[in-house]
């Protein structure tokens, strides 16, 4: 890759970031709302549990002010909470997507070469396993990928440190029978034991 990004894939991601960053000045501005009125309803449960415990006896008024206020607390943290977690979500899809679009743009393969997956890390090729079949020399795909050092065929993960001397490795090679959780590095990248 000569380092230059292209153009479509930049939009791409501009497309996906600018709603997110809307939508998170939007989610700003709310927590801020929510500051200020999460301030005034605490100050009024925490009167009214002082005015509720002064009381000697039971005072219906005093009780109801306590549940009103709580109830009032309870809602708005809920409020707050559902807002961060929406915002959270969102980052979260566009992250997804400009992963996908930066591992595109970092790899050595044509995306047309097969089919990109949910996760980024994992890429399915549309060829088989070269030595099952038999191929001639002008039908194999040029580059070395994997520990094996052979062509791109079946499903392929890429290491998550990101170098660029073999980004991609067959799944079988590396023994993975699936997706694997968390951060995945192949046997060159992984810490000695």
């Amino acid at each position: 890759m000569d380092g230059s990004t292209p153009q479509p894939a930049l939009e791409k991601v501009l497309e996906e970031v600018n709603p997110l960053i809307e939508k998170y000045n939007k989610a700003t501005e709310e927590l801020k709302l929510y500051y200020d009125e999460t301030y005034q309803i605490r100050k009024d449960f925490l009167t009214a549990g002082i005015e509720y415990t002064k009381m000697g006896e039971s005072d219906e008024n005093a009780e109801n002010g306590v549940i009103q206020a709580y109830l009032k607390y309870k809602d708005l943290l809920e409020q707050r909470m559902n807002t961060s977690k929406s915002l959270l979500s969102s980052v979260a899809g566009v992250l997804s997507t400009v992963d996908q679009q930066l591992l595109l743009l970092n790899s050595q393969y044509d995306p047309k070469f097969g089919i990109q997956t949910q996760n980024p890390r994992i890429f399915k090729t549309n060829k088989n396993n070269p030595s099952l079949s038999s191929t001639t020399e002008t039908e194999k795909e040029p580059g070395i990928y994997c520990i094996c050092n052979g062509p791109a065929y079946g499903d392929m993960i890429a290491c998550d440190a990101y170098h660029t001397e073999v980004p991609w490795f067959h799944m079988e090679c590396v023994g993975c029978t699936g997706v694997p959780r968390g951060h995945w590095l192949c046997p060159k990248c992984r810490p000695v034991e």
